[in-house]
């Protein structure tokens, strides 16, 4: 996994990601807003809900919404992905994930569920090149 990242913006983050390991089968495609800077909208694919901190996820949805860059805070001091969605219910209520850590090197882009800093992301989708 490449290294969070303190600098990500919204045009690298552009395209479509797909999920390994927990995330196998999910898809999540970022597309720009048209003159914005910070992000735009999201289509979302096999997306899970239920509470992240158990290891039994709820059941999947289909659902769009929208994406922006959150800019780097402490105590992390890294860029994350925040992801706001439309439906269904138990989205809008705030149980599922929204905040995904981002992961920038030479040659790919992560993003990904950062349980925990000392292990490899579980939970992780990877931006498709052609």
């Amino acid at each position: 996994m490449p290294e969070p990242s303190t600098t990500a913006s919204a045009a690298q983050l552009v395209g479509t990601y797909v999920g390994s390991r927990e995330a196998d089968g999910v898809r999540l495609t970022l597309t720009a807003t048209p003159g914005g800077n910070r992000g735009g909208t999201l289509t979302a694919e096999n997306w899970p809900t239920g509470n992240f901190h158990t290891s039994q996820p709820g059941k999947a949805f289909t659902g769009s919404g929208t994406w922006e860059v959150e800019d780097p805070r402490p105590p992390t001091r890294r860029s994350l992905l925040r992801l706001q969605f439309e439906d269904p219910a138990e989205v809008t209520s705030g149980d599922t994930l929204d905040k995904l850590s981002i992961g920038i090197d030479a040659q790919r882009i992560f993003v990904y569920d950062d349980v925990d800093p000392d292990v490899c992301p579980a939970f992780r989708l990877q931006l498709q090149t052609e």
